[in-house]
């Protein structure tokens, strides 16, 4: 897909690269990329970009796949679903036939309806679907967005990827952390999990190949080996989001679950549903909330630390001045300028004589 958007001619020097072909001897050439390229961040987002143009300029007669290209698509991939085979056929075919106008050739189509796309040539059909109707394969499983989507069942699932046999190491944890693809969030809780034990380990200084040991040891253990069993309930088991602050293991999300379908108490009338709790009640069912507050105030200054990193009074009266007025202030008046000044004077008459400046402020 990439390959088939060009670039502004402007744009060409940007991405230039130089190429010799091993000679070694010899100045290299210097090339230029006319189409977008595989690796740059900008891409995926131009070639979306191109794509929606071109169906947005012909979309006179072709709403129905201006709606699918705008909603159903990602990147290069298009996940649609219909209501029926019948639906599905004049989309599929207005889809290839108007984007193939604009140098786009939509292929590897997949259904969990074969007749949906029984009628396609089979280079358009994907290898998957082509063997499933070929050869009445129980199980054909298509690659989608880092899923495996099960046609026949038409069900999502994980590819679970043993952890590699290393030694656990902060380069090592990223690494594992980095492989788990989950574009639609449904493993958040398990991933999120892992994440927590990533902040326990950046409490202390470590390199990147020194191996963990003790309880973060046996932490990172149990995150890739525990069962469900071994995780107690809480209380507020009926709100989903609290399944990405607590955690969940794989089993436990590859069930029926609030998760995936939501709370159970959604599908009733809402005369069933939980009324909301007194705060005064000091039943075991409210010990999660609070039974008293904190109102205090606090004040941040310049320390010493602080002051070291400025080469200059100016940069320490500037650093000083966007404490208090933040980032985004105008610039500087003469003004607050000397209230800036007076406020380091301070704060130095504070470190070098804090005992007199205590007695002169209970005096004043």
């Amino acid at each position: 897909m990439f390959h088939q958007v060009r670039l502004l001619t402007k744009d060409m020097p940007l991405l230039r690269f130089i190429w010799r072909d091993m000679e070694r001897e010899r100045t290299p050439d210097i090339y230029e990329w006319s189409v977008l390229p595989f690796g740059t961040t900008c891409s995926p987002c131009c070639a979306i970009y191109a794509l929606q143009r071109h169906v947005q300029e012909h979309k006179v007669g072709n709403e129905q796949v201006l709606n699918c290209v705008m909603r159903s698509f990602y990147v290069d991939n298009c996940l649609k679903s219909l209501p029926s085979p019948s639906q599905a056929r004049p989309l599929i075919d207005n889809t290839r036939e108007l984007l193939a106008t604009g140098g786009f050739e939509v292929r590897q189509w997949a259904s969990n309806l074969p007749e949906a796309v029984a009628h396609l040539p089979s280079d358009a059909r994907s290898p998957t679907c082509e063997l499933w109707l070929t050869t009445q394969k129980s199980d054909p499983q298509e690659p989608t967005l880092g899923l495996a989507w099960h046609c026949s069942s038409d069900h999502l699932s994980y590819r679970c990827r043993s952890p590699p046999d290393q030694e656990p190491t902060m380069r090592n944890i990223y690494s594992i952390l980095a492989s788990q693809y989950d574009p639609l969030g449904f493993i958040v809780p398990f991933t999120t999990r892992a994440k927590l034990i990533v902040q326990l380990l950046w409490q202390k200084e470590r390199h990147w190949d020194e191996p963990i040991d003790g309880e973060l040891l046996q932490l990172w253990q149990e995150w890739e080996l525990t069962e469900g069993a071994s995780w107690r309930h809480v209380p507020s088991a009926l709100n989903p989001a609290d399944d990405i602050t607590r955690g969940k293991v794989l089993l436990e999300l590859s069930a029926p679950g609030q998760w995936r379908d939501g709370p159970s108490f959604l599908r009733q009338n809402p005369e069933h549903w939980p009324s909301r709790p007194s705060v005064s009640n000091d039943s075991e069912e409210d010990s999660e909330f609070k039974k008293s507050a904190l109102c205090a105030y606090v004040s941040v200054c310049l320390t010493q630390s602080d002051l070291a990193v400025h080469d200059s009074w100016a940069d320490l009266v500037q650093a000083t001045y966007l404490s208090s007025h933040g980032a985004a202030a105008p610039p500087m008046s003469a003004e607050q300028r000397i209230e800036a000044e007076i406020q380091l004077l301070r704060l130095a008459q504070l470190d070098s004589f804090p005992a007199e400046v205590k007695a002169l402020s209970a005096v004043s």
